[in-house]
């Protein structure tokens, strides 16, 4: 029993990595990641010329009717539309070799801070990462004396580098920095989905009538509302398409397995219950009332309360933390809700701003206007899009005292923060102990 301590304790104290090919992390940078970086180059060889004539905000070359309207300028949309055919073959080029390095197990390469002098907007965090492969954080796990290695380094460095590399590959041109390599992935997930939008949207507006209408606002009727919320908040992190290769499609419904993408969220709560391994939501649902000072009504409440989401996946869960913060606001358990998004595409599904701000166009097409209502929100300041540094970087939360100060203060200040996540949500906060 002392020895089984012993190895379980040592293991604990190791970050997680593919130096164990037993493990998941094993399974991700053997089988996962080249997927998804030949997902990413297969769909970009199949669809050119959707990366240079889309017309969206998205769209890294100007569209040919805003460039020349009435038929002038051609040569200049000639001239882009080569310059970016060129710098599309040299993203496949560079994704092409990236995938051959980390199937090979090749040393980890430097990123080129003469480009981030050139560019700090979009390549300024290329010191910060070059600092990190010369730290304990990028340490060998087999020989500290030699470099860093795909299947020799934690988990969590060398995934979250895999994609900084991705994005460094389209930061590093001219015509196509805004690319994003995984948007067709995340349209054709929410698309499969549409039913269940419908399902949530109308849920929470039905539940938001209940709680308007009720003579007696009760505590014990918010709290049943809040925790079934909060629970359907959580199982919509199971459309977390890096932990699917990117497939995007949704694991059967069961009993023991709800889904957001494929069931109704007020008839999954029993289930959703079930399958929970701990459920704090009743003392969660404490300290919020306490930090707002709420008497469980909704014209009166004192103090200013800030819940911080943390926001993995675009699609259904980024729609579920949304559902979340509307109850929080509209019940006074909040005053703000604040959404804390990745400065660039990240993970395949992580959720960016322009993201949350197509998902309150998709979201109105459903019906129930929610997606105005959540756009005024973000203009009076109840909710909150930010985005830092640091949810792209490869340290784990034990660093975020150093490496992000303003934002380690900034948490100072929430009543609430919530992480959600599989991989480096996850993996950031065990390692982070």
């Amino acid at each position: 029993m002392a020895g089984l301590i012993s190895t379980v304790a040592k293991s604990l104290s190791q970050p997680l990595s593919a130096v164990d090919t037993s493990s998941y992390a094993y399974v991700t940078v053997q089988h996962r990641m080249p997927i998804i970086l030949t997902q990413i180059v297969d769909h970009l060889s199949r669809h050119k010329s959707e990366v240079y004539d889309a017309k969206t905000d998205s769209a890294l070359v100007t569209s040919p009717t805003r460039l020349h309207p009435a038929g002038g300028l051609q040569d200049a949309w000639n001239s882009n539309r080569h310059e970016s055919e060129e710098e599309l073959k040299g993203i496949l080029g560079a994704l092409a070799k990236l995938r051959n390095e980390l199937q090979t197990n090749k040393p980890l390469t430097r990123f080129d801070v003469g480009l981030a002098e050139k560019d700090d907007a979009y390549m300024g965090d290329f010191a910060e990462w070059n600092a990190a492969l010369d730290s304990v954080v990028a340490r060998n796990l087999i020989s500290l004396s030699e470099p860093p290695k795909w299947f020799e380094c934690s988990w969590l460095f060398v995934e979250t580098y895999m994609y900084r590399r991705i994005m460094a590959a389209i930061h590093e041109t001219t015509h196509l920095k805004l690319l994003d390599p995984f948007k067709w992935q995340k349209a054709e997930s929410l698309k499969d989905s549409t039913k269940n939008v419908h399902n949530m949207l109308d849920y929470l507006k039905n539940t938001l009538e209940v709680i308007v209408q009720a003579e007696d606002k009760t505590p014990e009727e918010l709290k049943r509302h809040f925790g079934q919320l909060l629970r359907l908040s959580l199982w919509g992190n199971k459309g977390d398409l890096s932990h699917s290769a990117g497939k995007g499609k949704p694991e059967p419904p069961s009993a023991c397995h709800p889904t957001p993408e494929t069931s109704n969220p007020h008839d999954d709560q029993h289930a959703m219950r079930e399958v929970l391994l701990v459920d704090d939501s009743e003392a969660i649902w404490q300290h919020l009332r306490k930090a707002s000072s709420t008497k469980c009504s909704l014209t009166e409440s004192s103090g200013y309360t800030r819940v911080d989401i943390i926001c993995d996946n675009y699609g259904l869960e980024l729609i579920t933390d949304l559902i979340l913060g509307e109850f929080l606001i509209v019940s006074r358990l909040a005053s703000q809700v604040c959404y804390h998004v990745k400065a660039m595409p990240w993970f395949v599904s992580d959720t960016t701003v322009p993201d949350l701000l197509h998902i309150l166009d998709v979201i109105n097409d459903h019906g129930g206007k929610f997606g105005d209502k959540w756009r005024d929100y973000l203009m009076s300041g109840k909710f909150i899009a930010t985005t830092d540094a640091f949810w792209t970087l490869p340290y784990d939360f034990d660093w975020m005292k150093k490496k992000a100060p303003a934002l380690y203060d900034y948490f100072k200040g929430s009543a609430l923060i919530i992480f959600k996540g599989y991989d480096p949500g996850w993996q950031a906060i065990r390692q982070g102990r």
